[in-house]
């Protein structure tokens, strides 16, 4: 199985869970190269997948891959929300659970990107620091 399939599956598990919510392989795949792009805005090297966008090896460290599920199960929330709303007035299937639920896993998404960022500072060899310009004024 590719790195590819397995990220999808796991990610359509996620979904099925709390909502039945199915969505197609095109947009789980849409999902995952969305968390893609946020996590390689965080990692020094930009990272792939195998499987995605043509890609024969996957570079995505261990450590990135829970930050990229959990953007992308929000992701594939916020896609599958925009499926599922019925009629003119906006009503959701799923009601207000739904849309709580899907808020949550941001949140959530949010808060791995942070940790993901932490981590990657923590453990980088780079020295931390900057510059304050300094200005000398004389009065």
């Amino acid at each position: 199985m590719s790195e590819l399939q397995e990220l999808r599956a796991r990610l359509a598990q996620m979904l099925l869970d709390p909502f039945m919510l199915s969505l197609p392989e095109a947009a789980l795949d849409e999902a995952l190269r969305r968390a893609l792009e946020q996590v390689n805005l965080l990692l020094e090297t930009p990272a792939a997948l195998a499987g995605l966008d043509g890609a024969s090896t996957g570079s995505l460290p261990a450590y990135a891959r829970p930050a990229l599920m959990d953007c992308a199960e929000a992701f594939a929330l916020s896609s599958g929300l925009g499926s599922r709303l019925l009629g003119f007035d906006g009503s959701l299937a799923g009601g207000p659970a739904l849309l709580a639920y899907a808020e949550a896993r941001k949140d959530a998404a949010e808060a791995a990107l942070e940790q993901l960022r932490l981590y990657l500072l923590q453990s980088s060899t780079a020295r931390a620091g900057f510059c304050w310009p300094w200005q000398e004024e004389w009065v």
